[in-house]
Order: structure tokens, then sequence, then C-alpha cells
């Protein structure tokens, strides 16, 4: 009994030790003590605290401080807890260079942590998470907390290098020191290490958390972390490390749970030769996007060796084939990611090579965009009896969903988009199912009634199907919806009435065929945030109920055509962030009525109404706009003053809207940070600024306006500049514009030389400097040099970058531009209307192989057309009319090969808004659109001889065929008659002879022919076609030998040529009777005048009276001329 009591009284004693040493909230507790008080109120006084989270700091007991927390024994402050709960989410802004974090953060008010925090000894733990503190250092005095075990400073905007002192906290158990970066000038920085060396301090630790770090410079970040034995949780993601080791001789690791080290994509070691495959302890690795760039590689058979592990993320780790077989031991998983990785294989296969033993424990399963196939695996997935999530994005999967899918009893989330499926969609009986993902397959006819059955789906996304018919009804019986998307469909006719039972808050119904009125029930959706009506045949007036939407923040209603005014209700909608009423046919005003409410709008679309926007010059709008887009609007004549106000524009769009006015000096300070500015189509009048190198404007669009004065100085941030069809003059100034990929000047009165700081712009795409009169040498640019034919490297050469170039109808001379050489990507060049001259350069298919149109008309080429020309396979428009070039057409011209198919415009890329064609004996301005489908052969003018090539039938995709005013001889070769797409062919002034083809009108798409002056004889063909054109007899003049209709001459069974003697013989005779009646004419009237005087002077008399009348008739004619001329002035 003697040993129980005692016993008994130990453990009496140790009970109340233990007692005595717990705080608790229901006994009588310590006051704080006075001097750790003052230093939280010397600490609270250095930050901001906009929200007033520790507005509770006063008084004398700083034990009931909100986030502090005392020892109930000494009254020391054993805890501080500021972290920031209210809004984990920031929104980042700018100002001054720093982030503003909305939701309550703490923030400093100048310079660094204040160090008063060091008065608190007894601190064990402290939480400053989710505030911002300004992008400073953690304080070295951090390194002071002997007794503190938990220090979380994640997401609280710290910078700089974490300080070494932080090893000295020797009891420190738990370290979060994650998602600390801050943004400066649009650039943004993280916090980092260069020296891990005092981690293996910290001995006990247990928790790492370094995720966003910067490791980039630490090489042994794996042997410093093998020296923490107690380490069960290490968080390493997003680090920037680039290196690692294949294996450790001894690994200390062995309590290890929880490894993350994802987002490291910058290892270069295979995925299979790392040091983590024998922690055996491990329960979840995360390893996404580890060794991204790596080689590719299996996954190793060690994996079968972490029998223990909960979760696997392999996902983006260059992961080829399957599952080694050695998996038979992993019975613990529950969520496998898998995705971005190459597992080429068919999904039933990988589905077997997982672990049986697992398949009752597997509760998520992610293997989107793995290049799998085959059809779905219904007997492997069924009896995956706890699987709520599953995965299956962007893979080649075929086939009907089959019935067995509805068995997975406890499927929340299935995704199966980008795929090929098709057929039915049996989920009727999968109640738990809330988020379905069937967008991107090959679904048609009605959407599926058996969708209608999960009466639980909360987000549904069809989107990129053949869905067709009306919209289901069913949708109305989904009353927890909250996500529709049944975009990019074929669904017609009006919105059912039954989508207002529902409670959606994001809807797309755009890209169908919906028609009529937007339906009243959508009006009903109280909670909708979202709603996209674009690109479908929505007609009569906007929904007048759209202002009853008091949550809607998203509202897309262009491309229809809705009329009338903009219902006035839309000016209520206060939380309003994006309205797009573009591409529509609304009529009226636009008022301050409509916006004074729209506070928080930032994207605003009117283009391409009818639409006056008329808000009062003093309207201080309550927005600011981020996107604003009024093309083909009335907002003009004078430039809105209330635009001045919106110095948040990105984004603005003011194309044709009747702007009459000199451009205000507040359009470059307002808009100066702007990305693009567009207000082409206009008549803006006055000079731009001297310079613009004060802004940093991206993107200035101002063509066609009445703008004078000279182009200004650019600034350094410019991409695009578009300021063709102005009156602008003077000469081009010194370009200093490095990022400039797009210099549009054509079209006004620039004189001069093209500066040698022209060079320098090696990534210009587009240059169009046509239409003005720049004169001189390229040469004198010094954009070329001999050494460049050498160098492999031209990607930072002049026209490397190149894809259009024009300098037609200017002044230019010189030989053929030699940067050109360096122009590998040029599809579009214009060098037509200048003075260039000497050969056409051989080098044009090796150094220029993208080529599609050049034109080099009216310029003093000469030589012969080079032989390798024809290799210039992707080129369908050549123009070297008017030159002097000579010889022959080369032959083979089969190996142009855009020009033997059909022309199909397929190019993206816009080379010129219109260039002039000359076709059907005209000029004619193209669009893109069409001389992009244009195959054109010009050789007009020129001095070429020969025969026209045979192969020249193989061009069947030609649509107009000139080699007139040559030297051609031969034959038509019949075979013309395959150039079906022909609309014009001229080869008039040549010295063609034989008969005109039949063939020729086989030509179903002819609407111009010319075929005078040349040698040909023979019947003219017949056929409608022919029959159809204009100018019959001017097609056939000046070849004798043609007979037959439309000419008047007969084909006579004798043959032309004895009509052609009878003819001389007559012509003879008519020659000799003119000119003796001549003589006799004169001698006669000249012998009268001679014998009497009287006659004589007569005749004279009346000669002066005649030019008299003539002289005084004309004086008058000009003299009325030119006044109107004056008037007209």
């Amino acid at each position: 009994m003697s040993k129980l009591a005692l016993l008994l009284r130990g453990a009496a004693m140790i009970l109340w030790l233990l007692i005595s040493q717990t705080p608790s909230t229901c006994c009588v507790h310590a006051r704080c003590v006075t001097g750790e008080r003052d230093a939280l109120l010397s600490f609270k006084a250095s930050l901001l605290d906009p929200s007033g989270r520790l507005s509770s700091w006063q008084g004398d007991d700083c034990c009931q401080w909100k986030g502090v927390r005392c020892s109930n024994r000494t009254g020391n402050i054993v805890a501080l807890n500021l972290r920031n709960t209210n809004n984990f989410w920031y929104d980042f802004y700018y100002a001054d260079g720093l982030n503003l974090l909305r939701g309550g953060d703490l923030s400093l008010l100048g310079g660094e942590l204040s160090s008063s925090l060091i008065a608190l000894h007894h601190l064990r733990h402290l939480d400053l998470s989710c505030n911002f503190f300004n992008g400073t250092s953690i304080p070295v005095f951090m390194g002071s907390f002997k007794n503190l075990r938990y220090l979380n400073l994640s997401w609280a905007g710290f910078g700089g290098k974490i300080p070494s002192q932080i090893g000295n906290i020797s009891s420190l158990q738990y370290l979060d020191v994650s998602s600390n970066y801050f943004f400066h000038e649009q650039n943004t920085f993280f916090m980092s290490s260069t020296d891990l060396s005092w981690l293996p301090r910290l001995t006990i630790l247990r928790h790492v958390d370094m995720t966003d770090v910067d490791l980039s410079s630490v090489r042994d970040w794996v042997h410093m972390v093998n020296m923490l034995p107690a380490l069960q949780v290490l968080r390493l993601s997003e680090c920037g490390l680039n290196h690692t080791v294949s294996k450790l001789s001894h690994s200390n690791l062995t309590n290890l749970e929880v490894l993350d080290l994802s987002d490291n994509e910058q290892i270069y070691t295979p995925l299979q030769h790392n040091w983590f495959w024998d922690l055996t302890s491990l329960e979840e690795l995360y390893l996404s996007e580890y060794a991204y760039l790596a080689p590719a590689g299996p996954i190793p058979d060690r994996l079968g060796n972490m029998s223990a592990l909960l979760v696997l993320d392999l996902s983006y780790s260059s992961i080829v084939g399957l599952f080694p077989k050695s998996l038979e031991n992993m019975c613990n998983l529950q969520v496998l990611r898998m995705d971005g990785n190459n597992i080429d294989a068919d999904i039933g296969e990988f589905m077997q090579r997982l672990p049986m033993c697992s398949w009752n424990s597997l509760e998520k399963l992610s293997l989107d965009y793995t290049n799998m196939s085959g059809t779905f695996p219904t007997t492997l997935i069924r009896k995956m009896s706890n699987l709520s999530v599953l995965l299956l994005f962007g893979n080649k999967l075929v086939g009907e969903l089959p019935a067995g899918v509805g068995a997975l009893g406890n499927l929340k989330i299935l995704a199966l988009s980008n795929n090929n499926f098709r057929g039915l969609v049996p989920l009727e009986t999968v109640s738990s199912l809330d988020t379905l993902y069937l967008n991107n397959n090959k679904f048609n006819g009605f959407v599926p009634l058996e969708v209608g059955a999960v009466s639980n789906l909360k987000n549904l996304f069809l989107a990129y199907n053949t869905f067709s018919g009306p919209a289901p009804s069913w949708i109305g019986t989904l009353g927890n919806l909250t996500i529709l998307d049944l975009s990019y469909n074929n669904l017609s006719g009006p919105v059912p009435l039954e989508i207002g039972a529902v409670n959606l808050k994001i809807l797309y119904l755009n890209n169908n065929k919906f028609s009529g009125f937007v339906p009243l029930g959508i009006g009903a959706v109280s909670h909708l945030k979202v709603l996209y009506l674009s690109y479908n045949n929505f007609s009569g007036p906007a929904p007048s109920w759209v202002g009853a939407l008091g949550n809607l923040q998203i509202l897309d209603l262009s491309h229809n055509s809705f009329s009338g005014p903009v219902p006035p209700g839309i000016g209520s909608l206060s939380n309003l962030t994006t309205l797009d009423l573009s591409y529509n046919r609304f009529q009226g005003v636009i008022s301050k009525d409509h916006v004074e409410h729209l506070s928080r709008l930032k994207y605003l679309d009117l283009s391409d109404n009818f639409l006056k926007i008329d808000i009062h010059t003093n309207f201080s709008p309550p927005f600011k706009l981020r996107n604003a887009a009024f093309r083909s609007c009335q907002l003009g004549p004078r430039f809105p003053l209330w635009l001045r106000w919106q110095t948040d524009i990105d984004v603005l769009v003011l194309e044709n809207t009747k702007l009459d006015d000199v451009i205000p000096d507040w359009f470059w300070v307002t808009f100066s940070r702007a990305s693009f500015l567009q207000a082409s189509g206009n008549k803006l009048h006055g000079s731009l600024p001297p310079s613009l190198e004060h802004i940093s404007v991206g993107r200035i669009y101002l063509g066609s306006n009445l703008l004078t004065g000279q182009v200004p100085q650019l600034p350094i941030s410019m991409t695009r500049l578009n300021l063709s069809s102005n009156f602008l003059s003077g000469p081009l100034p010194s370009l200093k514009a490095p990022l400039l990929e797009e210099l549009l000047l054509a079209n006004n009165n620039i004189t001069g030389s093209i500066p040698p700081s022209m060079c320098q712009l090696t990534g210009l795409k587009r240059l169009d400097l046509s239409g003005n009169k720049i004169t001189g040498d390229l040469e004198q640019m010094q954009c070329w040099k001999q050494s460049d034919m050498t160098n492999t490297n031209s990607a930072d050469k002049f026209g490397s970058s190149m894809l259009s170039l024009a300098l037609n109808h200017n002044e230019l001379s010189g030989i053929f531009p030699q940067f050109l050489q360096n122009a590998s990507q040029l599809l579009f060049l214009d060098l037509s209307h200048n003075r260039f001259f000497g050969s056409l350069p051989k080098w044009l298919p090796e150094r220029m192989p993208n080529l599609q149109i050049l034109r080099l008309r009216s310029n003093i080429f000469h030589g012969h057309i080079p032989k390798n020309i024809i290799y210039l396979g992707k080129l369908h428009f050549l123009d070297i009319a008017h030159n002097n070039i000579s010889g022959s057409i080369p032959d083979s011209l089969a190996n142009f090969k855009a020009m033997t198919v059909i022309a199909q415009n397929s190019e993206d890329y816009i080379f010129e808004e219109s260039i002039p064609v000359i076709t059907k004996d005209q000029q004619r301005d193209y669009t893109f659109e069409i001389y992009n489908q244009v195959v054109n052969l010009d050789f007009s003018c020129n001095k070429l001889t020969g025969h026209i090539p045979e192969e020249i039938h193989l061009l069947i995709g030609l649509t107009n065929l000139n080699l007139s005013s040559n030297q051609f001889s031969g034959t038509i070769h019949d075979q013309i008659g395959d150039l079906k797409q022909l609309e014009s062919l001229d080869l008039s002034y040549n010295e063609l002879s034989g008969e005109i083809p039949p063939s020729l009108s086989a030509l179903t798409s002819l609407s111009h022919l010319n075929l005078s002056y040349n040698n040909l004889s023979g019947t003219i063909p017949s056929g409608s076609q022919l029959q159809a054109l204009d100018d019959q007899i001017y097609i056939y003049v000046g070849n004798p030998g043609l007979c037959g209709p439309p000419l008047l001459k007969n084909c006579s069974t004798n043959g032309t040529q004895q009509s052609f003697y009878e003819d001389r013989s007559h012509m003879r005779s008519l020659y000799l009777g003119m000119s003796i009646g001549f003589v006799i004419g004169l001698w006669t009237v000249f012998c009268t005048m001679m014998m009497k005087r009287t006659w004589m002077m007569a005749y004279f008399r009346i000669i002066d009276n005649l030019y008299d009348k003539a002289y005084v008739q004309v004086a008058i004619s000009w003299s009325r001329l030119m006044r109107k001329n004056q008037d007209a002035a």
C-alpha cells in the first residue's frame, strides 16, 4: 500500500504541475507585462492599418488585444497572430511603383519592420502572414526569438534575402516564408537566398515551406535539407532549383511525409535519376513540372517502394510510357495526377497498370493531355467506387460514354473535354455529380436529355460541340445550376423561358444561332453575374429588364442585330465591369444617364452601331476605364473632354468617330501609358508633337486623317505606328524604337532619304513607306555587309523578322536591295514605281523562300529573268511589268507550286490593307481578302522573246495572265483552256502566229481577253463565254489573218490570201487617184486668184475674219474657265 500511495502522490504532483503550466481561459490570468505592451504599441505605430484590425490594441491589458495571447501564469506574450483572414486572394494595383493590397492588409508606414518586437522574449508563436510589408527584407532581429517554435511570414510582401540569423532560432519547428514577392515598375521581385547553411542549425525543424523563394544560386540544397532529421514537411515549389543529386549516401529524412518540388523546371537531370525515390516514408509527393526541360524518360521501378503514398503528382514532368509493373504495394493511393505526360497508350492498358489494391481507395484521378487513346474503360472505372474526380481533358478518346459510368456513385467532377466522344451521356444515375465538362467533343443533335436528370449539377460545360435544335427546356429543372456554357454550337430558335427558373451566376450562350427576342426569363435570374449572348441572331430592342440584374458584372450582347435605343436600365448596373454592345444596330444617344452609376466599369465597347455619344464636357465619370472602343459611333466633331479623366486607359479605339479637331495636348498626357491608341479615319488636323519619347504607348494608329508636319520622334517602347494617308512632310526622323514591329507611313509627302537608323530596327515585321517622295539609294543605309553572306545567324539583322515591305511609288534608286538577303521570312515585297535598276538577283529563292507576292513593275530592271525564280514555291503574285527585261520565260513553270493549285485564303497576317492590281486592262484596288487569293503573272511591257512555255497550262490557279507588249513568237498552246480560273488574259502586241485555240472558249471565268496586234490567223473560235466579252472587235484588231465573227471579214472558201491580194491591187488605184486629184485642185484655186486681184483680196479678207473670230472665241472661253477654277478653289 505504501508503494501505491507514493505512486498516487507522485501522479498527483505531476498532474498539478501540468495544470499549473497549462494556460486556461477559464482561470484568472496574469496581466500583460508593461514593457511588452509598450513594444506592441510601438510596433502598431509603425504600421498602416486601413481596416482597423488593431483597433482593440488599447488599454492596459494587452493580453485582451486581438491577435495577442499571453501566459496565464506569467503574463508574458507567447503568441502574436496578425494573419489577415479578411481577403487572402489579393488584387494588385500600382501606385508609385508599390503594391497596394486591399482587404485589411497591414503594411509599413516606411522603412523596415519595427525592432520593438525584440522585447517579446517569451514569444513562441509569430504569424505575420497575408499582409504587405512593402518589399522590405525579413529583419535580422527575427533570430533573437530563442523560444520561437512557429514562424509564419508567408504572403507578407517581404523581399530581399532571408537572413541567416533565422538559423539561431534553435527551438523553431515550423517555418513558412512562402509566396513573398512584390511588383515594382512592371517587374516582379521574389525573396531569395544564396546560402542555406543556416538551415541545418534548426535541428528540430519539422515543417519548411519556401515556395516562391529564389534558390537558383543554391547548389547544395539537397545536402542542407538532408541534415534535418525531424523534418516531416518540405515545400520548395517554384524556387528556381537547377541542381539535384541522383542518390544520397545516407538519408536522414526518414520522417519526411510531404515533399513538394513542383514547378522547378530548370533541373535538367531526368526525373528517374533523383534522390527522393528512396524516401519510403513519403505520403504525399508533388513533382508537377519538376525537371520539365530534362530529357523525357520512364517512371523508375523504385516508385513501387513508396507503399505509404496517398498523393502522387507527376504532372508535366517529361514522363513517357506506362507505369512500371512494380506498383502492386501502393494500396493507399488516393490522388493520382499524370497530366501533360506522353503516356501514348490505350487508356484501358494504362488503367490495368494501376495497383489493383488501390482501386477502391482512389478518389481523384487526373490524366489530362496524356496522349491516350481508345474507348472509355467502363469495366475498370466501375471498380473505383470511391472516385470523386475524374479528369481526362485533351486526349484522343473516342466512342460513346458507356452506361457503366453511371455506377460511380461518389463522382462529383467528370471532365472529358477535348476528346472525340459522341452519342449519349448516360449519367442520370450519378446523383452526386456537380460538375460536368463535355466541351470540345463531337456530340451532335439535341442536347442529351439524360443530363437534365443529374439533379445536383452545378456546373455544366457543353461548348464547342455541334449540338443543334433548340436549347433544352429541362434546364429549368436543374435548380442548383450556377454555370451553364452552351457556347460555340449550332443551337437555334428562341432561348427557353425555363432558363429563369435556375440560380445561374454564369451563362454562356454566345456563338450559336439563337434568334428572336431575349426571353424575359433571364431577367428573373437575380444572381446572374456573367451573361454572354454575342454572335447570335437576336433582334429587336435590347431587353429593358436588364437593369434588374443588379449583380451583373459582365454583359456581352455584341455581334447580333439588336436595334433601337440602348436601354437606360444598363446605367443602374453598379457592379458592371464589362459592357460590350458592339456590332449591332443600336440607335440614338448615349448620355451620362447611361453611365453615371457604372462606377466599376473597366471595359466598354460600343463600336459599329449608329450611336451618338453625347456626354457633357463637364461630366466627370465615376469609372476608370481600361478598354474603351467607339468605332463608327459619332463621338465628334470635338474631342470629348470627359476622356481626359480616363487615366487608366490601356486600349482606346476612336476610329471613324467623326472627330474634326486638333489632337489636344492632354491626349498625350492622359493616355501616355496606354498600350493601344486608335483614331484612324477621322478629320484630325494640326501637327503631332515633335517628340513622343516621353510616353510609353505601344501602338498608335492615326492613319487616314488630315495631320500635317513631320513624323515625330518615337517612344522607345513603341511596337506599331500607323500614320498612313495624312499630309505629313519633311524627312524621316532618327528612329530610336528598337521594339518597333510595324511602321506604316504610306501616302504622305515625306521627302529625303531613309535614315541609317532604320537598320537598327531588327524586329521590324511590316514597313510601308509607299506613296511618298523618298529618294536615294537604299545601299546608302548600310543595312547590309558582304560579311552577312556567310553569317548563318541573321536574327539580329535588319529584315530578318520582316514579313511585308512596301516601298512602291517613291523615287528610290539603286540595285535590288541587298539587305533583303536577310529577309528569309518575307511574304510581301513591293518595289514598283521607282527607279531601281540592274538585273534581278539569283538569290531570291534561297534567301526569300517564303515570298508570296512580288511587285517590281515600272522600274528600270534589265537582263534576263533568273532561271531559278521558279523555285519560289509559295509565290502566287509576280508582277515585273514595265521594265527592260529581256530573254525568255524560264521553263519548268510547274515549280511555281502556289500557282498550280486554286488559291485559298489561309494567311492570317495582313501584308497591306489594299494594293493596286493591273487586270482586265484597268487598275483596281484590291483589299487583302481579295488580293491574297489573286494568282497573277504579269510580264507585260518588257523585251521578252521566244515561245510562251507550254507548261504554263499547269498553273491552273492563275486568275490574271498578262504577257502583252513583248516580242513573243510561236503559237498559243491549245492547253491554255486548262486555266479554268483565268479571269483576264492579255497577249496583245506580240508576234504570235497560228490559229486561236478552240479551248479558249472553255475559260468560263474569263471576263477580259486581248489578242490584238499579233499575226494570228484563221477562224475566231465561237462560244458563249467569248461572245459575252466586251469590245469584241478590239480583242482581235491588228491580226489581218483572222476572220469570222465578231469581225466583218468572212472566212471564204478561197482563203484569205486571194482576198488579201485583191485588196492590195485596189489600194494602188486609190492612192493614184487621190494624188492626181490633190494636184489638180490645188493648182485650180491658185491660178484663179493669180488671174484676178480682187478675188485674191477677198479670199484673204475672209481668212482674216475667220482667224479673228476664232481668236476672240478662244480668249472668252479661256477666261470663263479660269474664273470657274478660282471660284472652286
